[in-house]
C-alpha cells in the first residue's frame, strides 16, 4: 500500500457509488431473471478545489506515484467520517449469515445504537460495508446489525469493529491523471478511484 490521501488536500465533493455484480435477461415472454455475481466494488470520483502550484505539487507526487492503477492507498471520505449510530468501542459477538452480524460493546438499551447508511469495516478485512436499517441494542449491549454487501470473509468472535474515519482502501481506476492549468492555478480537477480487495 502506498499511503493515505492526505486531508490537507482540499477535496471539492466525493461522489461514492456502490457497484453490485448483477447477471440479468429476459425470456421470450418478458419473464426477468436475475442472479448476483461474485462481486462488489464501491467507486469513488473526488474532486478537488482550484489549487495554487505550491498547493497541487504534492497532490501531483502522491497520484504520480501510484503509477496508474498499480498501487494501492486509502481515502477516508469526509461526509462518512462519523457514524450517526451511537456505536461505542464495538466487537464482532457472532455471524448469523453474510449479511447479518451480532455486534456488542454497544450502551444497553439504545434505540439509536446502529444507524441506516453506517460504514464498518472488520479487523483483518479491508471491505467496507454499509448498514441496511437502523438497530437498537438489547439489556447486554448486543445489537443485530443488517448490511450489504455480504462478509468478504466470516470474521471471529471478538473482532474489532472499525465505524469512525473509516478508510477505503482504493486504486485509481485510470492508469492516467492529467491536470490542467489556466493562470496561476490549476483548475479544479477529479480522480476516479476504485475500491482495492487486498
Amino acid at each position: 500500500m502506498s499511503g493515505q490521501l492526505s486531508t490537507t488536500f482540499e477535496i471539492g465533493s466525493i461522489e461514492l457509488e456502490s457497484e453490485q455484480q448483477v447477471f440479468r435477461s429476459r425470456s421470450l415472454s418478458g419473464k426477468r431473471f436475475t442472479r448476483l455475481g461474485e462481486y462488489h466494488l464501491w467507486r469513488l470520483k473526488v474532486s478537488f478545489n482550484a489549487m495554487t502550484p505550491d498547493e497541487a505539487r504534492p497532490l501531483m507526487a502522491f497520484l504520480n506515484s501510484q503509477r496508474g492503477g498499480y498501487e494501492t492507498f486509502t481515502i477516508i471520505p469526509d461526509g462518512l467520517k462519523n457514524p450517526r449510530g451511537n456505536w461505542g468501542t464495538i466487537t464482532v459477538s457472532s455471524v448469523t449469515d453474510d449479511n447479518t452480524i451480532v455486534m456488542t460493546g454497544f450502551s444497553n438499551n439504545d434505540s439509536d445504537a446502529v444507524k441506516a447508511g453506517d460504514i464498518f469495516t472488520l479487523a483483518g478485512d479491508t471491505k467496507v460495508y454499509m448498514v441496511n436499517a437502523d438497530a437498537a441494542s438489547d439489556g447486554s449491549g448486543n445489537a443485530t446489525v443488517n448490511f450489504d454487501p455480504d462478509l468478504v470473509a466470516t470474521p471471529s468472535g471478538g473482532a474489532a469493529v472499525t465505524h469512525t474515519n473509516v478508510a477505503f482502501t482504493v486504486e485509481q481506476d485510470k492508469n492516467t491523471i492529467s491536470w490542467k492549468r489556466s493562470g496561476f492555478f490549476y483548475d479544479q480537477f477529479t480522480i476516479d478511484l476504485v475500491e482495492a480487495m487486498v
